[in-house]
């Protein structure tokens, strides 16, 4: 719990602009003063600008073209959906303003026959997502859903463990910028993944936007160093959550 309070306030933080952009370049003239007083090397000048790097970086998440270089470097590694079938779609909650777009892939999916039965994974929106695909028509047994996963690394972990053994090939449904981190995880599990991509609510000039491309390279980069796209002992690792299938 003190991880996600941590994480809320960096949050909060970070979708201050004015703030922010305060705080980074207080930062970049503090380490500019200590290398003047303190070090006397050649490449002092270059130490300099790259101090300035996270100040550069964050203005430019406020601009639309820095947005959507960040948001391409996120996507461009994936592979295509190319209308393979598959054992399972399973769609991963990310708050209520990507809800609609989830559930219309979902719908979608599971009409044209893509996969026999769909997942829903994620503490809060997984209730609400199974409850609207249930009203669009998709049959209740061909609907399971888990309501305790809070990280991605948890979604993995629960698909994995309520899943029946015999569903390896999925079709992961979830935004642009949470895809990537989301199929290297999964693929940990010993899934393979067809990634189905969901529109996003936010419009380029949004300010949570930014803020969510922010977190998906700090994740990825958090999921590399703790190994969590490395093949997993799922013998060993692999926890039941504590609610059954709803």
């Amino acid at each position: 719990m003190q991880w996600f309070a941590i994480r809320e306030w960096f949050t909060t933080l970070l979708n201050n602009p004015g703030l922010m952009l305060a705080l980074l370049g207080l930062l970049a003239f503090s380490l500019w003063q200590v290398i003047q007083r303190q070090y006397r090397w050649r490449g002092r000048r270059m130490v300099r600008w790259v101090s300035l790097l996270p100040l550069l970086l964050y203005f430019s998440l406020l601009l639309p073209v820095g947005q959507a270089v960040a948001e391409k470097g996120l996507t461009v590694w994936l592979p295509m959906d190319k209308g393979q079938t598959a054992d399972a779609i399973v769609v991963l909650g990310r708050g209520p303003d990507l809800q609609k777009s989830r559930i219309q892939e979902a719908t979608q999916l599971w009409k044209t026959g893509r996969a026999p039965q769909i997942f829903v994974s994620g503490r809060g929106d997984a209730p609400k997502i199974a409850h609207q695909l249930r009203a669009r028509g998709v049959k209740a047994s061909a609907l399971a859903s888990e309501d305790c996963s809070r990280t991605t690394e948890e979604n993995a972990e629960f698909t994995a463990a309520l899943l029946s053994s015999q569903v390896r090939t999925i079709i992961l449904v979830t935004d642009p910028t949470h895809m990537l981190r989301s199929l290297l995880t999964f693929r940990s599990f010993g899934f393979r993944v067809i990634p189905h991509l969901s529109d996003m609510a936010y419009q380029p000039t949004d300010k949570s936007f930014p803020i969510l491309v922010i977190r998906e390279y700090a994740g990825l980069i958090a999921y590399g160093i703790k190994g969590r796209y490395f093949p997993r002992d799922t013998a060993t690792e692999m926890s039941t959550p504590a609610e059954s299938l709803s």
